[in-house]
């Protein structure tokens, strides 16, 4: 995994960062590029993501990642890095949706299954995070990342269960009539 200090900081919300993939995939259809040609370019943009990412410049390097994956959308690493900026930006139900498809193109890649369970926790589902966290582990027993955030993440589902004795099942009280 890329990774370029995202867990902590949180920085400014990105006005309509949701709406990059959109605008930028129409400006930015790829041309008639060989695979090999739209690997290279890919690669390139995944680069210079990575280092607007590494400053701090989240919307640019959300735009490269997004050119990005027009060119090779089955590379689930692009994915992964874009959950990853979509964290940092609070833009977390569509980080979610592109780690659940770093998990769907890479399933054996536990760093995807990291990332989807850091938007789950976001998105206020500790059950979903610890099964993310456990599969990471299973793939990768002694992953230091998963390793440092399931005993939290378990807490949390802990307090969740105390919170809500029912199990998350809601009861529907009807009325005698």
């Amino acid at each position: 995994m890329v990774s370029f200090g995202l867990k902590s900081a949180k920085r400014p919300r990105l006005s309509q960062s949701g709406a990059f993939a959109a605008e930028d995939e129409a400006e930015h259809s790829p041309p008639h590029l060989t695979p090999e040609e739209a690997l290279e370019s890919s690669t390139r943009e995944q680069a210079a993501g990575e280092a607007f990412a590494a400053q701090g410049k989240f919307s640019s390097a959300l735009q490269c990642w997004n050119r990005a994956i027009a060119l090779t959308p089955e590379r689930a690493l692009l994915h992964e890095m874009k959950a990853q900026a979509l964290l940092e930006v609070d833009e977390v139900w569509a980080a979610m949706q592109c780690a659940r498809q770093a998990v769907a193109l890479a399933p054996n890649w536990p760093e995807a299954h990291l990332t989807l369970g850091r938007a789950n926790i976001e998105l206020g589902e500790p059950g979903l995070a610890l099964s993310n966290m456990e599969e990471a582990l299973r793939l990768q027993p002694g992953h230091t990342e998963a390793t440092a955030e399931i005993s939290t993440i378990r807490m949390l589902v802990q307090q969740q269960k105390q919170q809500n004795p029912n199990g998350g099942k809601r009861l529907h009280v009807v009325p005698n009539t």
